[in-house]
């Protein structure tokens, strides 16, 4: 039900609908969660749909999340993180990554309509980001991808369209590979600050 702590693999078999503080919260590691399309929802109190803290090898899958007020997704200290086939709308950000992760893995997502942004990763390091489809944050300092004082970083493969910057590399971030992704009706493309040094760019 919402707000449980997961400790073992779990797999979804019913919706969690009107969660009022976090939806679920990954409390061991080398865990699963295979929401197996269900939906988590939130209301206006809501935290985190999904929150990952201080745990390895967790993998969170088949999930709709939705109405979060911090993220669908938060990853927080946690490595080792695989984040697949999830359905993340109308949050603050679709995915939120923070506290120095290692190598957070976010494939073949869908991704609309978040306040502040699609995929949002703040001092992570290592990962791939591929196979998304990112669009409709348009508003205000929404991004579809966000990669903030973050290192290491290989993207590829991802729809990006409608946002405001679609790939945004800032903070120093370095190291960074962005290739092969399809990019329309954009407002902006893709933005390196000056401080984002030896991350590249090809197509």
């Amino acid at each position: 039900s919402c707000g449980d702590t997961i400790t073992a693999n779990t797999t979804l078999t019913a919706d969690l609908l009107n969660c009022p503080g976090n939806g679920l919260i990954i409390g061991a590691s080398n865990v699963t969660l295979d929401c197996a399309g269900f939906k988590i929802n939130g209301t206006v109190t809501s935290q985190k749909g999904i929150y990952v803290f201080n745990k390895s090898n967790t993998q969170i899958i088949n999930c709709k999340l939705q109405g979060f007020n911090q993220a669908g997704i938060f990853v927080d200290f946690a490595n080792n993180t695989l984040i697949q086939n999830d359905n993340l709308s109308n949050n603050y950000d679709g995915i939120y990554t923070q506290g120095n992760p290692i190598n957070t893995m976010v494939k073949n997502n869908f991704v609309s309509s978040n306040t502040h942004g699609g995929l949002t990763l703040t001092s992570s390091k290592y990962g791939e980001i591929s196979g998304n489809t990112v669009k409709s944050h348009n508003s205000g300092a929404s991004n579809g991808v966000s990669i903030s004082n973050s290192h290491n970083f290989s993207v590829f493969n991802n729809s990006l369209y409608d946002n405001n910057f679609g790939i945004l590399v800032d903070n120093p971030s370095t190291n960074n590979t962005i290739n092969c992704f399809f990019l329309a009706i954009l407002l902006k493309s893709i933005y390196f600050s000056v401080a984002s040094d030896s991350s590249s760019l090809s197509s």
